[in-house]
């Protein structure tokens, strides 16, 4: 996820994302806990620094912060049928950035989606 979204970006790094990414998590940490089963604060973030952690729907929701632009991710039903989601995050004032497509694979992979509007 961090790749695709690095891409869509173009001025930084996976690394460099998932770094600023835990670093927004851990620090504003209150506002992720309650989406997070069964792990604490450290064992949570330390987890997702590490490059072979995959990213889920709350590291989603924390690279909006970071890199100011919304993502809506595309995936297939289990029938394959296309269906989309917007990760919303309500406070989040956008920058004029547009959004990012990615797909999300068998429910774990995902990967940028161009050419989409």
């Amino acid at each position: 996820m961090y790749e695709a979204v690095a891409s869509a970006i173009g001025s930084v790094s996976s690394s460099e994302l998932r770094t600023k990414t835990c670093d927004f998590l851990a620090a504003n940490w209150d506002d992720f806990a309650s989406f997070v089963a069964g792990e604490t604060k450290l064992e949570y973030v330390t987890k997702a620094r590490e490059a072979t952690t995959w990213a889920g729907n709350v590291e989603i929701c924390a690279i909006q912060y970071v890199v100011r632009r919304p993502i809506r991710v595309w995936s297939a039903d289990d029938e394959g049928m296309p269906r989309t989601r917007d990760v919303v995050v309500p406070a989040l004032q956008y920058s004029s950035g547009q959004r990012i497509h990615l797909s999300h694979h068998k429910r774990v992979h995902y990967q940028l989606l161009t050419g989409v509007r």
